[in-house]
């Protein structure tokens, strides 16, 4: 492996190590999952400080240490800071819930440059969407991510029953993220309304600009945004600690 190597990446995670060193995890499309060391970065003049922030996307320079299997990085050169999703505390805690379910799947295990297409994708759509459409966002990266990592549960019978899901009904997410009908699940289960499953079907493959034109009533969107959770949590086996930790806001 050549000790110098440059890639793009989105910062996911970061954290102080000792008074002045930064560790830093982020996804690279070519190399998965890297965690590094910004030495200094927390000194005040250090050029490496702002731009190693938890959701900026940049240019990455490391140097691959062999004998200790550790990358330091040398150089920074800025992309995308997505603004509006660091001051909206609920976009920054939607964007810090995906960061958690890539870590915890680790980006898939393989075939990173789709996982990172769709990160940068969703960040984008993200931070240029309005306050309103923030639940949609979410749901949106977290059905485009189960689909890419090949877990979405069958659409087209129950679970139960066996009998075909009608396309006007709502469905609902039963045990180990499986689809009931109406008639075998409880109606306090996640549900998937039609609504949200066209509004899921258009939004599939389209680009940023036209995923801003869905448009999901409230109601729509919290119902979509619960099932997509509940889904992903048997995904990773657990639950998601970002929700914990915002406190409501999500």
């Amino acid at each position: 492996m050549a000790r110098n190597q440059t890639s793009e990446g989105i910062v996911l995670k970061s954290g102080r190590i000792g008074e002045i060193h930064k560790s830093v995890t982020f996804l690279s499309p070519t190399l998965g999952i890297i965690n590094a060391i910004a030495h200094g970065a927390y000194k005040g003049k250090s050029k490496l400080g702002g731009v190693t922030e938890v959701f900026s996307r940049s240019t990455i320079s490391l140097y691959y240490n062999p004998p200790k299997n550790s990358y330091k990085i040398t150089d920074v050169d800025p992309i995308s800071y997505y603004e509006n999703l660091r001051r909206d505390l609920e976009k920054y805690y939607i964007a810090s819930l995906w960061a958690e379910v890539i870590l915890r799947t680790y980006a898939g295990g393989g075939e990173f440059h789709g996982v990172y297409a769709l990160c940068c994708e969703a960040m984008t759509l993200l931070d240029r969407c309005r306050s309103d459409k923030n639940s949609t966002a979410l749901s949106f990266f977290l059905f485009e991510y189960i689909d890419h990592l090949g877990y979405l549960p069958d659409f087209g019978s129950c679970a139960k029953c066996g009998g075909k899901l009608a396309a006007g009904d709502h469905w609902y997410v039963g045990e180990a993220a499986s689809i009931y009908c109406p008639r075998c699940a409880d109606t306090n289960l996640p549900k998937l309304s039609p609504g949200a499953r066209r509004c899921l079907a258009y939004a599939r493959g389209k680009s940023v600009s036209e995923k801003l034109k869905v448009d999901l009533d409230g109601a729509s969107s919290a119902d979509l945004k619960r099932a997509m959770i509940a889904i992903v949590q048997h995904v990773i086996g657990g639950a998601l600690n970002t929700l914990r930790g915002a406190g409501g806001i999500l």
